[in-house]
Formats: structure tokens, sequence, C-alpha cells
């Protein structure tokens, strides 16, 4: 069956092809400017980028409103165009693209993997649609399953001196995803389809269509599952307990009273069902799934979402944009670990926790002269249903900011910015600037520094421990960063620091008579320090195109709080051409992933959050967890795409070429060496 419907669309892909207008699409196309990729892909007919029939002049663009951080434009940006012509699963692989980036990956699909930004992960990084956040608050992270890729447009990283501005937390790193918001005059399908082993698969379906007069509908539906089977538990054939399966749900009806007036309504709805091994037995059987015996055979997670949103966007005076959004959002987390108690060596662990919140976020924007400013507001009342805690039970957070930046001669563009945010009656305040120096029309420099005061979580708050009466973390930023681009040359090197002077970090403590305890128990402070390098080059040669971001993280003692690796470096090598007439745009090659050494590692999937350290009941101090050094590794994987007429692409990925038997978190096997073939279709009516 399989084999049939991968050649069903490899027959109807070609047909398409084959029937298209000649006329060549790629050069403009591949032309918008990205933070991330070459600029250009010229083909060799010379083309004056002549689209001919393009049934994409259908479409209009109108995004809701600017991205975050229009004012300075100093955010990292990857636009769809340029991920869709990569290799990614789900939204954390276009994390990946970013600078200073790392993906604590447990080896399969549907796995809670941590997307690691500026060195901090869960706990430090919020992300956020059209600027409303969507983090777990439970936990102050985010299971970025929970994020359809195919709905955005672009996403964007605040430069790490002002991301805490966008974040009701004010968690020093900050992602914004900004949805398509297509407008077409007749209906407009996409589809995007792949498959892979262990019966992994995925699709997304996307319908926007006018209804009546200025009216639109947007429908989303996104299923993700995989079905691994094999591994073994006290010398009986099992389950490998890695089962997953999401469903994403998104629709929006817009209506325009105007070219400058209009609101949106929109509701979402996810339901997720993961199971959670814990990872394999270290030994020899432990890369072979058949034999290898898993740590917790019972054991997994069900997480279910609801949000109803109303967006106000208009331009009530002339360079002067206001954005308003209401939402309800509800979190429902169940976590279950030996329920029925049949394994005598696992703790029993049965939770629920749930949260709903009420929330407005504000933003208005004024252009004068040289001059533009951005004030933003934002309150959220949250109310907390959890057997961790009987009181704290209910939140009130408001946030304002403001954002003042100039453009001076088109030369320089400096930026001053501030926050004060209230939870619970305790203020937070913080403040910084940054500057972007433009040398030419190819180079330009950035820099930039903050101080704020940043809240713990709810889980952090209620097991704080003897640092109970620690009410704010503090930290610290500096970036700096120089890019130069042109039509065959794309680059940036940069530097980070952070410093948070009161870092909760999560400790496990051993239980008697039990294999293994990952639940964290209590949370202490410490001084985290964060210092890194990124080079990023995207160079095109002829026909074939160079990419790397690599990340270099300078040691010191607190890397091994989230077992940062010393270095980790992904890009590619790849043969890229037009062919048929410029019909098909080819990408093909060699992806390649390396990661330096890493410290040990623990997850408590029930808080979401990595654990390093274990209590030391003796003397009431900390102990690592284990001394291991989890050594480098490296992958390659041979990709290769071909778009056709732009409304199609289709893709092959030889995964784990080489077939390398590694892991990035103990004992998680990385995926083994399989096969992935995908399609992504856009068509009218």
């Amino acid at each position: 069956m399989k084999n049939q419907l991968v050649t069903t669309c490899i027959l109807l892909l070609v047909f398409i092809a084959a029937n298209q207008s000649s006329g060549s699409m790629f050069p403009d196309y591949y032309r918008q400017r990205d933070t991330t990729k070459i600029h250009t892909f010229e083909s060799d007919s010379g083309s004056n980028g002549d689209h001919g029939q393009d049934s994409l002049n259908h479409l209009i663009r109108q995004p809701s409103y600017s991205p975050l951080n229009s004012g300075s434009g100093n955010a990292e940006v990857i636009n769809s165009n340029t991920f869709s012509l990569n290799d990614y699963r789900y939204s954390a692989n276009i994390i990946e693209l970013l600078p200073y980036s790392f993906l604590q990956n447990f080896g399969s699909a549907g796995q809670p993997n941590e997307s690691i930004l500026y060195g901090v992960g869960n706990g430090s990084i919020s992300f956020s649609i059209n600027g409303v956040e969507v983090n777990n608050l439970f936990y102050n992270s985010l299971d970025l399953h929970f994020i359809q890729s195919e709905s955005y447009d672009s996403l964007e990283l605040m430069p790490l001196s002002s991301g805490f501005l966008f974040s009701s937390v004010n968690n020093p790193v900050h992602v914004n995803f900004i949805p398509r918001r297509l407008l077409t005059d007749r209906p407009f399908s996409r589809i995007r389809f792949y498959q892979a082993s262990s019966e992994e698969g995925f699709i997304d379906v996307i319908f926007n269509a006018p209804l009546f007069g200025k009216t639109n509908l947007y429908a989303e539906v996104t299923n993700y599952s995989a079905e691994p089977r094999g591994g073994k538990s006290e010398g009986t054939d099992t389950d490998y307990n890695t089962d997953f399966s999401l469903w994403n749900v998104t629709s929006r009806l817009r209506y325009d009273f105007d070219e400058t007036m209009h609101i949106v309504g929109s509701y979402y709805h996810s339901k997720e069902n993961v199971e959670l091994n814990g990872g394999v037995v270290n030994n020899e059987d432990m890369y072979d799934n058949l034999a290898a015996t898993v740590i917790y055979p019972d054991r997994h997670k069900r997480i279910s979402i609801n949000e109803f949103s109303l967006d106000f966007n208009a331009a009530l005076l002339r360079n002067a944009n206001t954005h308003v959004t209401a939402y309800y959002r509800d979190v429902n987390d169940e976590y279950w670990q030996n329920s029925d108690s049949s394994y005598s060596n696992i703790p029993k662990i049965v939770s629920e926790n749930s949260h709903a919140i009420y929330g407005i976020t504000a933003r208005q924007k004024l252009a004068y002269s040289i001059m533009e400013i951005d004030v933003a507001a934002d309150y959220k009342s949250i109310n907390y249903d959890s057997g961790m805690s009987s009181t704290n039970d209910n939140e009130n957070i408001f946030a304002l900011s403001s954002d003042l930046s100039f453009n001076l001669l088109d030369y320089v563009f400096p930026s001053v910015f501030a926050k004060t945010l209230n939870l619970n009656k305790i203020q937070f305040s913080g403040a910084g600037a940054d500057c972007r120096f433009v040398l030419g029309d190819d180079f330009s420099l950035f820099g930039g520094i903050s101080f704020f005061e940043k809240p713990f979580s709810f889980v952090e708050r209620n097991l704080l421990g003897k640092d109970i009466t620690i009410k704010k973390q503090k930290v610290n930023t500096l970036e700096i960063k120089g890019m130069y681009s042109d039509n065959y040359l794309t680059g940036s090197i940069g530097y980070f620091y952070l410093k948070n002077d009161n870092y909760a970090y999560g400790l496990l403590r051993t239980m008697p008579d039990t294999i293994v305890n990952n639940s964290i128990s209590e949370f202490r402070t410490t001084v985290l320090e964060r210092t890194g390098l990124n080079l990023k080059v995207d160079l095109k040669l002829w026909k074939i195109l160079l990419t790397n971001n690599l990340n270099y993280y300078i040691s010191n003692n607190t890397r091994v709080m989230n077992s940062l690796p010393d270095y980790n470096m992904i890009g590619g090598v790849y043969y890229i051409d037009t062919l048929f007439n410029s019909n098909l745009f080819l990408k093909a090659g060699i992806n390649f992933r390396i990661n330096g050494d890493k410290s040990f590692l623990a997850y408590d999937f029930e808080k979401s959050l990595p654990a390093a350290f274990v209590i030391d009941e003796v003397n009431g101090g900390r102990n690592l967890i284990s001394n291991e050094v989890i050594p480098s590794s490296f992958q390659l994987d041979l990709f290769v795409s071909g778009t056709i007429q732009r409304n199609a692409i289709v893709y092959i990925v030889f995964e784990n070429l080489l077939d390398n038997k590694y892991y990035l978190l103990p004992y998680y096997p990385m995926f083994p060496q399989g096969f992935r073939f995908g399609v992504s279709w856009e068509f009218f009516d």
C-alpha cells in the first residue's frame, strides 16, 4: 500500500510538471530577503523572472500586522520560502536553522524534544504566535509539536538584548511565528505529507477561501503519528513504548472593514498522546529495536489544548498601526507512570495539571519622521488546578513595554527600550539598548545590551525549597553580530553573553527500591552564565550551495545544567539547478550534523524540565547524576528535493546514511538508517 501511494504521488507530480507553463519563476521566487539563506538562484537561461501562467498570482498577501521587531529590523528571520526547501519534520527542526540553536533530541518521532537557543532552553524561551505567547505557563516551556509548521509565513528570533520585552514572564529568548494569513480571490488549498519508517506519518491540510463579501475562511488540520515496535521488559517481548499521536486543528474567520482595518476570530484545538519509555538499558543490545530493554514500559503523557481568540488590526492614523488580541486558552496535562502498579521497582505517578488563561494584548506603533515608537501592554489572569500546591493557584500578570527606535541617515539605527511587569503585586523591571550600523549595501553591525528581572515559573515557586525567600531572577545580556549579504554569500558572525544571578535548576531525589527516578523534587538557585560564538555561512559557487551553522560555547561550569555540547554544527552541500525549461528547481546533496561532547542529563517529563543533579541525602548538598561524558557524534543524510512550478515540492531523505549508532541524551538511541518521502502541494479550486 505504501509503495503504491509513493508511486502514485510521483506520477501525479510528474504529470503536473509536464503540463505547467514553461515560464521561469525561480529567480524572483528565491530572491526574497531572508537572514538565513542565499537570496538568488539564477537559471542558466538568464531569465528575467517572467513567471508566465503562475497560479500564485491569485494570492493577495496581507499580513495581519508587522513582525514584533520591525522597528529596528534586528530580528533573525526565516521565511517559508527558506524552510520549505530544507529537510524538517516539525517546527523544532526549523528552529535549528537559527544561530545559537541546538535540539536535545530523544531520537523517536513525537518525543518532547527541548529546543536550545543562546544556551538556554525550557524555562527561559518564550514562543508566541502573532505576538501572543503560547508557552505552557505551568513549566514556562512549550513542546513545538503544538506549533503547526505549515501555518506560518515566517518566524523571527528576537535579539537577545530585547527578547524579554515580548515575554509575559521576561524570558530572555523569544521566538515569534507569523501566520500566512492569505487572502484569495478563489479557493486555495495546500497539502504537506510525508511517510517514514516505524509507521511514522505526517499530513497537514490547509483550505482558504473567500466566503462572501469581505469575509475569508482559513482552516487547517494536522495529524502526526508514529508506532515504533520492538523492545522488551523483564524478558518479555513488548511494545517499545514510543507510540505517538497528535491532532492540531486551526480555523480562522476574517472580516475586512476596508483596506486599513480587519478583525479575525480564531479557534485552535490540539490533542496529543505520547508514550515515554525513558530510553533503554545501556548494554550491547541498546541499538537493537527488538532486543533493547526499555526503562519505562508503562509511561505516557496526554495533553489537550483549546484556544479562542479575537484579533483587531487597524491603521487608525497614518503611520500608526494598532493591534489588539483578546483570547481564552485552557491546557490539560495528564502524566501517567506505572499507573496500575504492575512494576514494583518503578514509582507510581498519576498526575493531572490544568490551567486556564484569560488574556488581552495590545500594541500601538507610531512612526514620525526619523522616529518610531512601539508600545505594548499585556494582561493575563491565570487559574491553575494542580496537586503540586494548594496556594498561589491564581496569578495576575500585567506588563507594559516601550521601544523607541530611530533612523539616522539610513546608516545608524539606535533603539532604547524599557519594561515593567507586575506578577501578583511583585514588580519586575528591565531596560536596554541596541544599535545597527549599515556599512554599505552588503555589510552591517549590530550590538545590544540589557538588564532585567525575571519571575520564577509556577512549578519553580512551589518547589524552591531552601531558596524560597528569593523572589526574582536578575538577568544581564549582551550580543554583538556582524552580517554580510549579497547574491552569492550570506554570512554572519556573532558573540553573546547571558548571566542569570538566581537561575532555578531542578534536582532529583533518589528513592529506595526503585531502578530509576526521574522526578524533580526540589529547585535551588545558582549563578548561570552562558557565552557563545556563532558562524553562519551560506555560499553559492556556480551550482553548488554550501550551508553552515556553527555554534561554539565557551567553557563554564554551568553548562552541565542542560548538557550543552562543546560545539554543534548543521549544514549541507547541495547541487542546485533549474531543469525542464525552468519548470523544476532541483536541490540535491548531503545534510550533516556534528555535535561535540556533552554531559549526562536526565529529564522530568511531568514538568518538562531537565536535571543534572541529585540531592545528597546525607549532607543535603548535590551530586552529579553521573560523571559520564556523552561522546561527540555526527550524522549524514542524503536529501533530494524538486520544486515543480512553485506549486509542488517533492523530497526524498535517506536518513543516517552511514547508520551511525549514537545518542544525544542517555540512553535514547537516535534515528537509525531510514527512508522518508514527502510532498508539499499548493493548488486552487
